[in-house]
């Protein structure tokens, strides 16, 4: 196979993508400004441009014998993917449901025109006291978490303005806080139906903050609440026109309610793909890039493990430390799948807000539920992870 895949953005996340491709034998072109980005050293060729810039992709994409483009586990890139794919006749997810799904003000006005349940929300071009007890302030694109914090009071608007500015394309979402159950889905679509997916509980750091801290797999929703969230999902992406291929979505469970909180049609990040492979052998990154190739991909249905992902992350600025024996000790775990630190000692490091600001990742396994929950907090504890102060 000698056509090439063109993957945009080239961070930790893509990695997996690019290597995938390399073994169906394809020629890998990265996509990314920045220089350093681990993905770049490990494709044929390299396009130092933003991920945003389409016409410019565009220009240099028409010559060079594209079989396929793939964006994964960012949302920043989707609609890039998805104008490529449009503009060259090549697989991918619809242009307008790209754009939707990754515009949090235009995915909240789909779900009022689709009658879908939502939270209330507006959006606000200048700081306002919240107009219910808890909101959540929302830059209009940005992914990871970037710039969104819980808020209770117009001193908490202010304070959150500057990092929600920081990060907004062209507007900035107040929604109500929905307090309940956190949940993630990573699925497979054929046909509008989901083939094959992984629900998953999710945990966030502490209020004001909301970036994702672990998934668990499998969930603890009893039976109904389940089928529930899948009917709520397929009503989702019927309405926005998603049909086939790998997605993401959060949603959040209060009382027997089901509300979608997000969704898009890539990978999810924070390892998720990972922590499938580990529980159920699936490869994802696999499947999105044969699906993007215009490959077939068989499903495995076999019976799945539990498994985690813990994303780490320091409590405060300062210089990382951890306990280094220890994390070499779980490494060889044979329950441990993969331990990733992302710096070394004594790097200077930012306390965890989002996804830009974690410091490594532990995927996990264990033969159920109740194992795997205290294999995890004590691989929390055995890491002894912290930032000194300077």
């Amino acid at each position: 196979m000698s056509d090439a895949l063109l993957v945009l953005a080239a961070s930790l996340y893509q990695v997996p993508a690019i290597r995938a491709a390399r073994a169906l034998g394809v020629r890998v072109i990265t996509c990314d400004n920045v220089p350093d980005n681990p993905g770049h050293a490990l494709g044929d060729e390299r396009w130092a441009l933003s991920t945003l810039d389409r016409e410019a992709i565009l220009a240099r994409a028409r010559d060079a014998g594209l079989r396929g483009v793939v964006a994964t586990c960012t949302d920043v890139a989707v609609p890039t993917a998805a104008f490529l794919a449009a503009r060259l006749g090549l697989r991918g997810p619809p242009l307008a449901a790209a754009e939707v799904c990754c515009n949090k003000v235009r995915f909240r006005a789909m779900q009022v025109q689709a009658g879908l349940r939502h939270p209330e929300h507006r959006v606000v071009d200048a700081p306002v006291a919240p107009f219910s007890p808890r909101c959540v302030l929302k830059p209009d694109a940005a992914s990871g978490s970037k710039g969104i914090a819980i808020v209770e009071s117009l001193a908490d608007v202010e304070a959150h303005w500057p990092e929600a500015l920081r990060w907004r394309r062209d507007e900035i979402l107040m929604e109500a806080f929905i307090d309940g159950h956190q949940g993630t889905l990573e699925g497979v679509l054929e046909g509008g139906a989901i083939v094959r997916h992984w629900l998953l509980d999710r945990r966030t750091m502490r209020p004001p903050y909301v970036a994702t801290r672990e998934h668990r797999f499998p969930s603890r929703l009893p039976r109904a609440a389940r089928d529930e969230v899948l009917r709520e999902i397929e009503r989702t992406t019927r309405a926005v026109g998603l049909e086939r291929g790998v997605f993401d979505c959060d949603f959040v469970i209060a009382g027997e309610e089901v509300t979608v909180l997000e969704i898009s049609p890539r990978l999810g990040g924070n390892n998720i793909a990972g922590l499938v492979l580990a529980a159920s052998g699936v490869d994802l990154y696999e499947v999105a890039v044969r699906d993007a190739l215009g490959l077939s991909n068989t499903l495995n249905l076999g019976a799945d493990r539990a498994a985690a992902v813990l994303i780490l992350g320091a409590e405060r600025d300062g210089a990382l430390r951890y306990d280094e024996a220890a994390v070499r000790a779980l490494a060889a775990e044979p329950w441990v799948s993969s331990l990733r630190m992302d710096h070394p000692l004594g790097t200077p490091v930012r306390a965890f807000r989002n996804g830009r600001e974690r410091v490594g990742d532990l995927i996990l396994t264990a033969p159920d539920r109740d194992t795997l929950d205290r294999r995890g907090e004590e691989a929390r504890v055995c890491i002894a992870l912290s930032a000194e102060a300077s």
